[in-house]
């Protein structure tokens, strides 16, 4: 039986195999690992939304500066803060896996020391 190097929800990951909610994949073919923040385009967007509300404030109504202002800040917040796991590899398709940046952060350097695990084992180091 595997143990388990990282465990959640959605993902886990052992000394061999990484599994999704659909599919498993094998450590010795994943090729490279990518974490890239998902909603990056809105902090732009929301910061210069706050800027124009800024700048045209004395035109707009209470409600709309509000409302321009929460949207910015939910935009900020969530660009911020969700992102997308990338996993290539020639022999499989693309994987790609949308969590909170620090969840993917440890998914990320689990996949990393399976991955040294199975190198480890590999090269005839762990008999």
């Amino acid at each position: 039986m595997n143990k388990y190097i990282f465990e959640d929800g959605v993902l886990s990951i052992t000394k061999t195999q990484f599994k999704t909610r659909r599919k498993t994949y094998m450590i010795s073919k994943i090729e490279k690992i990518e974490v890239n923040y998902a909603f990056l385009f809105l902090l732009p967007i929301a910061l210069f939304l706050v800027f124009l509300c800024r700048q045209y404030s004395l035109f707009m109504y209470s409600y709309e500066i509000i409302a321009i202002y929460i949207f910015s800040f939910f935009s900020i917040v969530i660009s911020l803060s969700l992102g997308v796991i990338r996993i290539h590899s020639r022999s499989m398709q693309e994987t790609a896996v949308l969590g909170f940046i620090p969840n993917l952060k440890k998914i990320r350097s689990a996949l990393d020391e399976a991955m040294d695990l199975r190198e480890y084992s590999d090269n005839g180091a762990g008999l």
